[in-house]
């Protein structure tokens, strides 16, 4: 998470398979914070993450998936909170696979393969997942497919452009994006209407802008800005591209996800001197951080289970 140029960071998250995220926070009670945990495998010079689930107060750590030689990256809750959509790549980096699997981590079923498929994402009808799609036909694109098989692929962009780590509104008629290019901007915050798949730009900043999330009422689209090799901020802005508003300074924070009581919002950090991202919660205001999950390895890509109010 540190140490790392805007440029370099495009090409990884866009190109290489690292765990970037994108969510929406449907609305309900706030339950379980599922994330992903690096942990180096024993025996061997590489890493593997696993997806862990641990309460919103940093008690009851559980571990889901346990597969050797496996990352598993981004989870994404289902609107109703039953069900984790997650991808899976080789270690140390390959092809990605969608999958989801029940909250306590059985009933594991893959949707997509023979593509490079990755950060999954729900509707909030719970019907189908948006997804970013590598298929060897140029830049990365936005796609949707059904949750519960796969089936009726829809891509939804074709540009030049690298458009990836989508989130779908609450609402279900918009789904946000980062937007970034080979050369010149490196990534931007766009949506894209459903009924007219007309795109609108949200930001425009000579960073990258990218992990977004949206609030439980979609009025709020969180991201990530990453100005720097050593400097990542958690910003805002509405669903209609004002106002901006900067929540966070002075670290590297990164993959912002709303709770979906809209309250809080967590997020991944290296703050107090932490050299891998430890996992945050703070005010939806930007205050009153306090560190849920402090581990020797990376901790990322976190997201806020919704439960029934």
């Amino acid at each position: 998470m540190r140490r790392r140029s805007v440029a370099a960071l495009v090409i990884v998250a866009a190109s290489l398979g690292m765990p970037p995220s994108a969510d929406a926070a449907f609305p309900g009670d706030d339950g379980l914070i599922a994330f992903a945990y690096e942990t180096s495998v024993p025996g061997e010079n590489l890493t593997q993450n696993d997806i862990y689930v641990i309460a919103a107060d940093g008690s009851g750590r559980t571990q889901l998936t346990r597969t050797p030689f496996r990352h598993e990256f981004a989870p994404a809750w289902s609107p109703d909170g039953a069900r984790i959509a997650f991808w899976r790549t080789k270690a140390p980096f390959g092809s990605g696979s969608i999958w989801t699997m029940a909250a306590d981590g059985s009933d594991p079923v893959r949707l997509t393969s023979a593509v490079d498929a990755r950060d999954p994402a729900w509707s909030p009808n719970g019907r189908r997942i948006v997804f970013t799609l590598f298929d060897g036909a140029g830049a990365p694109d936005i796609a949707t497919m059904r949750a519960v098989d796969g089936g009726g692929r829809r891509r939804l962009t074709r540009w030049k452009s690298h458009d990836f780590e989508p989130a779908w509104s609450p609402d279900g008629t918009t789904i946000a994006f980062t937007r970034g290019f080979e050369l010149g901007d490196v990534g931007d915050v766009w949506t894209i209407d459903l009924a007219t798949d007309h795109a609108t730009r949200l930001t425009s900043s000579p960073g990258y802008d990218h992990q977004v999330s949206w609030s439980p009422d979609g009025s709020l689209i969180a991201f990530e800005r990453v100005t720097g090799a050593v400097t990542a901020k958690i910003m805002s802005i509405a669903a209609d591209g004002t106002p901006l508003r900067q929540l966070t300074s002075g670290h590297f924070d990164a993959d912002p996800a709303y709770a979906p009581t809209g309250d809080t919002i967590v997020f991944a950090s290296d703050r107090q001197g932490s050299f891998f991202p430890d996992l945050w919660v703070m005010r939806s205001d930007g205050v009153d951080a306090v560190r849920v999950v402090d581990l020797p390895g990376a901790s990322t890509g976190p997201d806020q289970q919704p439960r029934p109010g």
